[in-house]
């Protein structure tokens, strides 16, 4: 299973740089944004494959330890040039099966993604906070930024029938995820999740 993983890991990789060889081509924004996009989704799928092949069992991830990847790669997909936007991940650790932590880090990928793409567009510094709490209803996990927020009248993203959301809904509601969003302070997302996507 570790060589299934680490032969996965390495094919993807692959085609992550063929992404970003396309990226540096491109000259139309819109172009490049949707490569930046995919090219984080993959490299999410990548570090759920490299930790997976580290472990003695792959067969479960440490939730907490793989959204600092996902963070990082985000991050870095993303590097805004001028800005210093930071990413910190905290709150309780959880044992997830393989196939639903890859699920999660799409899921939170987008979400930082997002954030990355739209919270700072005017601020030249911010802060992206990510959060794995243990509630009496399940474990919720939260994505929280201090950007510009929403406007009166503006589009609710969490409604939008991008490619993004559309996955979010989909994947969260997979695992019993409820989504709630909260627009008083910057822009934040708490998905509550079923118990039963513990190991």
């Amino acid at each position: 299973m570790r060589e299934i993983h680490h032969r996965t890991a390495n094919n993807l990789a692959l085609i992550s740089s063929l992404v970003q060889l396309s990226e540096q081509e491109a000259t139309q924004s819109e172009t490049v944004h949707a490569l930046s996009g995919l090219d984080a989704r993959i490299l999410a799928i990548v570090k759920a494959h490299e930790m997976m092949q580290k472990r003695p069992a792959a067969e479960t991830l440490s939730l907490i330890e793989f959204l600092h990847d996902i963070a990082s790669s985000a991050e870095k997909a993303f590097g805004a040039q001028g800005r210093r936007i930071s990413i910190s991940v905290g709150g309780d650790d959880f044992q997830v099966k393989s196939d639903a932590a890859i699920d999660l880090g799409l899921v939170v990928n987008e979400l930082i993604v997002n954030a990355l793409k739209h919270a700072f567009q005017d601020q030249k510094k911010g802060n992206i906070d990510l959060r794995c709490d243990s509630t009496q209803d399940g474990p919720v996990i939260c994505v929280k930024d201090d950007g510009r927020g929403l406007s009166d009248g503006e589009e609710h993203p969490e409604k939008s029938r991008s490619l993004g959301w559309r996955m979010i809904r989909r994947l969260s509601k997979q695992y019993g995820g409820t989504i709630e969003v909260d627009r008083t302070q910057g822009f934040t997302v708490s998905i509550l999740f079923d118990g039963a996507l513990l190991t």
